[in-house]
């Protein structure tokens, strides 16, 4: 089943299969949104979050998120700090005022000073995709009350 926001093939993929997302009910299922621009990093973390029975919305760009926030509103969010070699996610933070952010990124030897109210976290990829997708959880159940299966 593809996902959404891959290149694969030289095919663009820009929404997931919709039947999946809008099969369940919002109490079956946890919806979580993963904005990355590094391919392997969102796919791994998309595969963690499946296997945790969630639903995903997987992003590669910041258009496929406001594609998606049409539409859905995801529990949480897991965002990648550094969206692309310009641009920042500080620079689209009125997009996810409703959403609980758990923020990530490569840069170790970074720590956010002052991030909005929204943001629940910061936890560094070298963590690795299960442990953040668990962070995401945690946040994301505080938000919608909601215990996934384990």
């Amino acid at each position: 089943m593809m996902s959404a926001a891959y290149f694969e093939d030289q095919e663009f993929f820009p929404l997931p299969p919709i039947l999946d997302i809008l099969s369940a009910t919002p109490e079956d299922h946890l919806t979580l949104l993963i904005l990355d621009d590094d391919p392997l990093f969102l796919r791994i973390t998309e595969k963690y979050a499946k296997k945790r029975d969630l639903r995903v919305l997987a992003c590669s760009s910041i258009d496929d998120v406001k594609r998606f926030l049409r539409v859905f509103q995801p529990d949480a969010a897991i965002l990648d700090f550094q969206i692309s070699p310009t641009h920042t996610i500080m620079d689209e933070v009125e997009l996810f005022d409703e959403i609980p952010v758990l923020l990530t990124s490569r840069r170790t030897n970074w720590i956010p000073t002052r991030l909005p109210d929204n943001f629940a976290g910061f936890i560094p990829k070298r963590f690795g995709a299960e442990q953040i997708v668990r962070e995401a959880i945690k946040i994301g159940k505080k938000n919608k009350n909601y215990f996934p299966k384990m």
